[in-house]
């Protein structure tokens, strides 16, 4: 199922989408139940799938292997970076030309209660459904602020997570396929088996260190191949089963 945050005659609401139609209904924090219908899906402006008082978890070293570690490193991604997929990243404009972000394409899982110590075997179940994110990261700026443990700058200007189309409930990402595409040509292409730790692992490692409630987003790392993006470049990043978000850098 489908479960998208839309804008519709002015207002704000969650909708599910089935068979080109558009029908309102709760978020995570809500009734599934399929309400009215409100018309066709072409007529809805997507935003992005989260509310703004819910948080991102995000991941470092996803996919480089355990190491010995027992978990990915965590860290708050804040919602002023949050854009539906179709807005433009723009450029800061304290950010350096040199210092040219780059495109992350992500996983991300997105809660559907609240979670607290929760067991790998137990974290199905707090799972509402999955999105696509873009972690997008100014690496240069590390240049300057030379590591990350002394700076997040480089990962939280505003527009720097574009998050997207919409939630898929029925999502099971064993075996599947994620992709990284610049303007038309793929950069990333990665199986989500090859992740160091998998949903359950990191829900269960995240909930150890934070509560996470309804809502809240845990965007899961990025595979190799990311490169640094240009002005007016166009960034596809997609998922097999859940579809795609587009964003340009300007």
């Amino acid at each position: 199922m489908k479960i998208a945050r839309i804008s519709w005659s002015g207002r704000e609401l969650w909708a599910e989408f089935a068979d080109g139609v558009a029908y309102e209904t709760g978020g995570p924090n809500g009734s599934q139940a399929r309400g009215a219908e409100l018309g066709p899906i072409d007529q809805a402006k997507l935003l992005a799938p989260m509310e703004p008082h819910n948080k991102i978890v995000a991941l470092m070293g996803n996919w480089s292997g355990r190491n010995g570690r027992e978990g990915s490193g965590l860290w708050i991604k804040p919602n002023n970076c949050v854009i539906p997929t179709g807005a433009n990243i723009r450029w800061p404009k304290a950010l350096k030309e040199e210092h040219a972000p780059s495109f992350e394409a992500e996983l991300a899982v997105i809660i559907g209660k609240t979670a607290k110590d929760v067991s790998v075997e137990d974290a199905k179940n707090y799972i509402f459904g999955f999105t696509i994110t873009n972690d997008v990261t100014a690496f240069g700026v590390l240049k300057e602020d030379t590591v990350a443990a002394q700076t997040f700058r480089f990962k939280i200007y505003d527009d720097f997570m574009p998050m997207g189309p919409w939630i898929e409930t029925d999502f099971d990402p064993k075996g599947r396929e994620i992709r990284g595409i610049v303007n038309g040509e793929t950069k990333q292409k990665a199986n989500f088996d090859n992740m160091a730790f998998d949903i359950y692992e990191t829900l269960s490692w995240a909930s150890s260190v934070m509560t996470l409630n309804v809502g809240d987003v845990i965007s899961m790392g990025t595979p190799p191949g990311f490169v640094e993006m240009a002005r007016g470049d166009v960034v596809r990043c997609e998922i097999d089963g859940i579809g795609a978000i587009e964003n340009r850098l300007v």
